[in-house]
């Protein structure tokens, strides 16, 4: 993707350009950089978690019989029913929670459980601490379900502290049940695939501003909805704002579509037979772009011509016309196979360096050679 960045009149060339954190554009799950902060299935065993009175991890007897599509789980009672009068723990190891650092961050926490329980009587909820369980936030209670069910919980609100997660599960001095079944807890980091910047080219032809033709790379994706406040440009660490725009791609104006398009046309002697074919399919090239609604511009390098040396020729100094009769009946006429020198390579670069390309338009370099 590239973006035009119109610079203040006063701003060098040696500028420092970057990106900072996007906020509002629509990102695909590509976009988006996943780490793994907490990634428990049980099946090793309780690893580093706390497990207190009734809490035990292993193979499921009772209640759904296995874990989540595996075979262990952490539960209140492995084999039949859970015990009265229960104040029963399952606590996480302690997670250190990075800072989240824009509005596309998230911290996601995530498990799946299974449970029974005297309802209105005996309880079970998901908590979290900052203090190594001097005090405990209530996160959720949780209701009855005879099926594993996936829960998620945002927990952005906790970031840059040390957490842990404890489920606890209590009851009174009657009936029970088949209780608590905990599998895949996963607590992830989300964040936008870090972007990078890097200046095309550099067009000073309308000096004091300057236009900037810059490509932006989103970890092998493009986004089109950048907008001024997504980039700042800095000279001697000073950030730029003055007559300071971006134009995003393909937009210019009221959004209107742009191309500009420049034809580097091949003057040596060997074309001559084919020159009214070539001048024929141009100017219906250039008919379409009318009839199709594009907002376009025009211009015309030549090479191979005698009077040059066969060295590139700038039409009108470079200068695009939207005028497409001008274009055809003038511009275009000024063709004349005469020469045998063919630096075409030459000629393109001329090109890039010496017209006057408009902000935010799709560059199109037509060679006509054979």
């Amino acid at each position: 993707m590239k973006n035009w960045l119109i610079l203040p009149p006063y701003l060098a060339i040696a500028l420092v350009l970057s990106l900072v954190p996007i906020h509002g554009a629509a990102l695909e799950d590509s976009d988006y950089i996943y780490t793994d902060l907490l990634n428990e299935d049980f099946e090793s065993g309780a690893g580093g978690w706390s497990v207190s009175n009734n809490w035990s991890v292993g193979r499921p007897l009772s209640g759904p019989n296995a874990g989540y599509l595996s075979t262990n789980a952490a539960g209140t009672v492995l084999s039949g029913v859970y015990s009265n009068d229960a104040n029963d723990w399952l606590i996480s190891p302690a997670i250190a929670l990075p800072e989240l650092s824009n509005a596309l961050s998230r911290l996601t926490l995530s498990f799946t459980d299974w449970l029974q329980l005297e309802e209105g009587v005996d309880s079970a909820a998901l908590l979290i601490t900052t203090n190594s369980g001097g005090s405990w936030a209530t996160l959720a209670g949780m209701t009855p379900s005879n099926s594993y069910r996936t829960t998620v919980y945002d927990l952005g609100a906790y970031e840059t502290n040390t957490v842990q997660l404890g489920f606890r599960f209590q009851s009174d001095e009657s009936v029970a049940d088949d209780g608590w079944f905990i599998d895949n807890v996963a607590l992830t980091h989300q964040r936008p695939a870090d972007l990078s910047t890097r200046v095309i080219s550099i067009n000073s032809l309308n000096f004091p501003y300057l236009y900037l033709n810059v490509a932006v790379n989103t970890n092998g994706s493009t986004i089109s909805s950048l907008v001024e406040t997504n980039f700042t440009v800095g000279e001697d660490g000073v950030n730029q704002t003055q007559v300071f725009e971006v134009i995003q791609p393909g937009q210019g104006g009221f959004g209107s579509r742009l191309a500009d398009i420049v034809f580097v046309m091949d003057n040596s002697g060997s074309l001559g037979t084919y020159q009214a074919a070539v001048e024929q399919n141009v100017t219906n090239f250039v008919d379409s772009l009318t009839a199709e609604g594009i907002d376009y511009s025009l211009g015309l390098l030549r090479y191979g011509q005698s009077e040059n040396g066969g060295n590139p020729i700038v039409e009108d100094d470079g200068i695009l016309t939207s005028d497409p009769d001008y274009f055809k009946t003038n511009l275009w006429q000024r063709n004349v196979v005469d020469g045998g020198t063919e630096p075409a390579w030459t000629s393109i670069v001329e090109v890039l360096n010496k017209f006057n390309f408009r902000p935010g338009s799709q560059k199109a370099i037509i060679v006509i050679t054979d």
